[in-house]
């Protein structure tokens, strides 16, 4: 892993919890700062240049949140990951804000890594692997005239790491690997397909925007990785999956 020996701020305000993962990350060769608190983060944050933030969501004072929102205004943004115990809108926010994974509490070190393997890997290169497929997949296919007719009317976006899409039914939950087809019928040259996860579901319209969800981009042939990557590259989003 290309972080190794590089600082990891970790920000946590279970004691022991924090603890812990330094020591995780100290015994893989890696560099553990500590902060109990959002603040604290900051400050570290001003004297010292890290690799990654691994960042608790809720704690007193100054959140997780606040922390990326911070993060975010930077003409480089520091790579985030984002541990939680909570499934809410804040999970929607975060990946809005460039969060680049989750954790959810409880967790285990391979999750640890996996989550900051998946917040450093080159977007090009992260969805290169064929997927394992543990549970049963949905299959998902979405039709429009053009690329730029989804983007304006809001049914589709695009962020550095996924995607949201409007849904005229029922979004499946949160965790569900689906197999996706996109299809501009008047735009073929458009067209991509690929694999991910269900990071989020909102089920009614509401002022956030359309009836939808937010999914992960797991894996996609070359093919459509060279589309998306061109994609980023015109939206410029700072989302790592947008909320609309």
């Amino acid at each position: 892993m290309e972080l190794q020996g590089s600082p990891i701020l970790v920000v946590e305000d279970d004691r022991d919890l924090r603890e812990a993962i330094a020591r995780c990350l100290n015994r893989n060769g890696f560099e553990a700062l500590e902060a109990p608190e959002g603040d604290t983060a900051s400050s570290l944050l001003r004297e010292r240049q890290v690799a990654l933030v691994l960042s608790d969501l809720r704690m007193p004072g100054k959140d997780g949140l606040h922390l990326l929102e911070e993060a975010a205004e930077a003409e480089e943004p520091t790579p985030f990951v984002i541990m939680t115990g909570h499934s809410d809108l804040s999970v929607l926010r975060a990946y809005a804000l460039g969060a680049r994974a989750m954790l959810n509490k409880p967790f285990r070190p391979p999750e640890l890594f996996r989550a900051i393997e998946t917040a450093i890997a080159p977007p090009a290169e992260k969805w290169r692997a064929p997927p394992v497929f543990r549970q049963p997949v949905k299959r998902m296919l979405f039709r429009w005239s053009t690329l730029t007719s989804a983007l304006n009317t809001g049914l589709f976006n695009i962020g550095s790491g996924g995607f949201f899409v409007a849904l005229d039914h029922e979004p499946p939950a949160a965790g569900t690997i689906i197999e996706f087809e996109f299809d501009f019928y008047d735009a073929p040259s458009s067209n991509f397909r690929g694999v991910g996860v269900i990071r989020w579901a909102r089920r009614f319209r509401e002022m956030a925007g359309p009836r939808g969800c937010g999914v992960e981009l797991i894996h996609l042939n070359a093919e459509s990785r060279a589309k998306i990557v061109r994609m980023n590259r015109i939206v410029r989003s700072r989302a790592y999956i947008p909320v609309r």
